[in-house]
């Protein structure tokens, strides 16, 4: 479909129950937020399911999705995901992104549920979070993608404090992966929110993307989880023939 991840779902054993995959342009992802968001979305839209809660069967565990009084408002629970920080980042990534920041993290998010006898490569599970001093240094950075794709990650993302009505600001780049930019990349809120919850001091954010079709979540943390709530709408329905 050429766009930052696709899924793909089926019925799984029990009720309300499925299984879901999610590609980008080159391989499969392990973990995509925004894709099953849609995915729980047209299962409603199409009254497929009934039900107002859903739970995917993914290579990142169990994921619960659950719709609230209005058809195009759904959340979902994940894991929280913090990054340590990183004291020698790859001097390539400064060069890549052409801005000076405030703080870098680094690490690896592996699946959930992924076998350790099938496992992925190291690159492809590591993440960099970089924090900038404001918003409109994230929304004016324009990063050297050829050079960002030799780094030995999956991503980086660039944050940094935003305006009111929102807490935060990001953008997500994982062109190794065939993503140039992703418009709005819900996993990386993983990452992003146990940052932002411990420097602001504040368990409920209002967060927003910089890339130039933008994206908003409200995001509610505890101990160990993230509960993410944002809204789908259906602006495309057909047939795919597959030769």
């Amino acid at each position: 479909m050429n766009l930052s991840e696709s899924s793909v779902c089926s019925p799984f054993e029990g009720p309300s129950s499925y299984q879901i995959r999610w590609f980008t342009p080159q391989e499969e992802a392990p973990f995509c937020v925004h894709a099953t968001l849609a995915a729980a979305h047209i299962l409603w839209d199409s009254q497929f399911e009934e039900a107002p809660f859903v739970t995917f069967q993914s290579l990142s565990g169990v994921l619960p999705v659950s719709k609230g009084p209005h058809l195009d408002e759904i959340s979902i629970e994940l894991p929280l995901q913090p990054l340590p920080g990183c004291s020698q980042p790859d001097p390539r990534l400064a060069q890549a992104l052409g801005v000076s920041f405030n703080a870098i993290y680094f690490g690896n998010t592996r699946p959930l549920a992924r076998s350790d006898q099938n496992p992925l490569p190291e690159w492809l599970t590591s993440h960099y979070l970089v924090e900038l001093s404001s918003a409109d240094e994230v929304t004016k950075c324009t990063p050297n993608l050829e050079l960002l794709a030799k780094l030995d990650c999956r991503a980086v993302t660039i944050t940094a404090p935003s305006k009111p009505p929102f807490d935060f600001i990001s953008r997500y780049f994982a062109p190794r992966v065939g993503i140039p930019e992703d418009p709005f990349c819900g996993s990386t809120h993983c990452r992003l929110a146990p940052l932002w919850a411990t420097k602001l001091n504040k368990n409920c954010l209002m967060a927003n993307s910089g890339s130039s079709r933008g994206g908003q979540v409200l995001l509610e943390c505890t101990n160990t989880k993230l509960k993410m709530t944002s809204t789908a709408v259906t602006v495309l329905k057909g047939s795919l023939r597959l030769l």
